[in-house]
């Protein structure tokens, strides 16, 4: 399952060390869910993209994890690594569940990016 976000304009790498991504996990079956996120140039002829690490969702593991939770806020803080990308207009969030969830969708919703400078 993925989640897309065309930003409209194109963002240069260097203005950036981190993107922190704020979550809202309203899922209440058991098993680790994780995101992983990537940052792609669609502009460029070859629409170069970059892979950022996974990230775990905490709420989802135990001990957090409870069947009777509200829906729960989460932030995630994925690090920019510089390499052959130098600015992205697209950011892709891919949801990793574990083997045991494999069969249906999280309902994790997507609320907001945040760009930190560097």
């Amino acid at each position: 399952m993925e989640a897309h976000q065309n930003l409209g304009s194109s963002i240069n790498l260097d203005c950036c060390k981190e993107i922190d991504v704020t979550i809202t996990n309203a899922d209440n079956r058991p098993g680790r869910l994780s995101i992983g996120m990537i940052l792609t140039d669609s502009t460029s002829p070859d629409k170069p993209s970059q892979y950022l690490e996974e990230k775990p969702i905490v709420s989802s593991e135990a001990p957090h994890f409870s069947m009777n939770r509200p829906p729960t806020d989460e932030k995630l803080r994925f690090q920019i690594v510089k390499g052959k990308l130098q600015a992205f207009d697209e950011i892709t969030m891919v949801f990793l569940p574990a083997k045991e969830r494999s069969l249906a969708g999280a309902k994790i919703a997507i609320q907001q990016f945040t760009l930190i400078p560097r």
